[in-house]
C-alpha cells in the first residue's frame, strides 16, 4: 500500500478481509515512504530559523554569490524552498499516522521509500530489496 488514506484504508480492509476468511497476513509493505529526516527536530528549528532571517539572508547570499539576483530575488527563492518543506513535513507527519494505525495489521511492517526513479526493471527491484534488507536487518515487526 501507500501511505495515504484512500490506500491504506482499502490495505486495512483487505487484511481484515484476509484475516476474516481464516488467511494469515505475513507482511506489509507501505510503498513510496517519505524519508523520516523530514520530522527531525534539528531540521524543524533550522527552517524556523531561516524563517526569521530572510532579510538578512537575502543580502548576504546576493553578496556570496556576486550574480544578477537581487536579495528580493533569494528571499522569495528561499521562502518557497521553506514552504515546500513545510509541506513535506506535512506528508511525512500524516504518513506516519498512517503507518502507526496499518503497523498491528501483520506481524512484520516496512516501508518502501521513495526512489528517485520508478522500479521499472531489475536494478530497481535489487535497489527497493537493499532498502527493505536494511531495514528488517535483525528486525522483526518493525519499521
Amino acid at each position: 500500500t501507500t501511505l495515504e488514506p484512500l490506500p491504506a484504508r482499502e490495505a486495512e480492509g483487505f487484511a481484515n478481509a484476509l484475516r476474516g476468511r481464516g488467511f494469515r497476513l505475513g507482511a506489509l509493505v507501505a510503498n513510496r515512504a517519505l524519508p523520516g529526516e523530514l520530522l527531525d527536530g534539528a531540521v524543524e528549528k533550522a527552517a524556523e530559523q531561516l524563517r526569521g532571517r530572510l532579510d538578512e539572508l537575502g543580502d548576504e547570499v546576493v553578496r556570496q554569490l556576486d550574480r544578477d539576483a537581487t536579495p528580493e530575488d533569494v528571499r522569495r527563492l528561499l521562502s518557497e524552498v521553506l514552504a515546500g518543506y513545510g509541506y513535506m513535513h506535512q506528508a511525512a507527519t500524516r504518513q506516519v499516522a498512517l503507518a502507526n494505525r496499518l503497523r498491528p495489521l501483520a506481524p512484520v511492517f516496512v516501508t518502501a521509500p521513495v526512489l528517485d526513479r520508478d522500479v521499472t526493471d531489475l536494478e530497481g527491484l535489487e535497489e527497493l530489496s537493499r532498502s527493505l534488507e536494511s531495514k528488517q536487518a535483525g528486525r522483526v515487526g518493525v519499521n
